[in-house]
């Protein structure tokens, strides 16, 4: 969740978060280890940092938005910007093993920002499983490409017997929403190929409909220099779990400040963040919605995906990048999944 307020941490270990789970220099994928990234060399001197954000116009509520989602009226999108076709992608998918570890990654935070305004972000999905009576978030997703779908991040590994809980704003307040199996789930095969984090991306199908509007897929650049990721996360590297939705508003980075700050940043990645820090995703919010605004309506530019600790300065938050391949992949694995049930 985003983190709220605290300080950046002035520890010099490097803790590499993939932001559904954490441990002291290493990331940890699928049970195993991935290539170590503690010793990653210095970042150099940060550049200076982007003017100031400035304030989003006013909107009306996303989960009232109507038509302007692109309606197609059976709970998905037209999924076309501008009248153009967006592309669609072979589904290079593979599926996480049937089971899992027993103990989940903590949950996180959004750092730096403010609790949401329950029903804004109708989309947002908190994923998780069911232990003790309780759902057990570990990773946020996001209501995209149909009515019974939803994208979240790779390494959040989700796979079917899983849940999502949908229009609950408080994850405490169990007479809100509801809680929908996940009936089956594709993760990209080229997830951490070429390199660490790339093709970050994750699809699922649920057991029933979701009953939300998606929200649409960003296939261009964002115009507006801002976007807004939300989440259940930390609130520090080592704050407490929020039982609310946060969000935060971040600007967006060049291309070469990203590759300036993690040396294997690839295409398939942007990252968001001021150079002073304070203002973060965090672990817990890895697979939430990055969304930019186009003018008339939001759209999904990004997936949380990886960073070094939260809200440091000169550590940028990195995202899966949703216009170009992985959006194509994620609109391809979309047609699979729904034809195959």
């Amino acid at each position: 969740m985003v983190a709220g307020g605290h300080d950046a941490s002035t520890e010099t270990t490097r803790i590499v978060f993939t932001r559904g789970r954490v441990t002291a220099g290493v990331t940890v994928v699928g049970g195993g280890l991935l290539a170590a990234l503690c010793c990653m060399p210095p970042v150099p001197p940060v550049e200076p940092g982007p003017a100031p954000i400035p304030t989003m116009p006013t909107m009306p509520d996303a989960g009232v938005a109507g038509d302007s989602q692109g309606s197609t009226g059976d709970g998905t999108t037209g999924g076309t910007t501008g009248g153009v076709e967006p592309p669609v992608g072979a589904c290079e998918a593979v599926r996480a093993k049937s089971t899992r570890n027993a103990e989940r990654p903590p949950p996180g935070r959004i750092v730096g920002g403010d609790e949401a305004r329950p029903g804004a972000w109708p989309w947002a999905l908190s994923l998780g499983y069911q232990s003790a009576g309780r759902h057990r978030h570990f990773c946020g997703a996001v209501v995209a490409l149909g009515p019974r779908l939803a994208l979240t991040a790779a390494h959040c590994e989700p796979r079917a017997g899983d849940q999502v809980v949908v229009g609950r704003h408080r994850l405490s307040d169990t007479s809100s929403g509801r809680v929908i199996r996940v009936a089956d789930a594709l993760i990209h095969a080229r997830w951490n190929n070429p390199t660490p984090h790339t093709n970050d991306i994750a699809i699922m199908l649920l057991a029933e409909p979701h009953g939300v509007q998606p929200i649409e897929l960003a296939t261009e650049e964002p115009t507006a220099p801002t976007g807004t990721t939300i989440g259940w996360g930390l609130t520090s590297e080592s704050g407490q779990l929020s039982d609310t939705l946060q969000q935060v508003e971040l600007p967006l980075l060049t291309a070469s400040y990203c590759a300036s700050a993690f040396a294997a940043f690839s295409p398939e990645m942007f990252c968001a963040g001021y150079t002073q820090g304070q203002h973060d995703s965090c672990s817990g919010d890895s697979g939430g919605a990055f969304m930019t605004w186009s003018g008339d309506r939001w759209l999904l530019y990004g997936l949380v995906s990886f960073g070094t600790g939260c809200a440091r300065p000169g550590e940028p938050g990195y995202y899966a990048k949703i216009p170009g391949e992985l959006g194509a992949w994620a609109r391809g694995c979309a047609a699979e999944l729904s034809g195959s049930n």
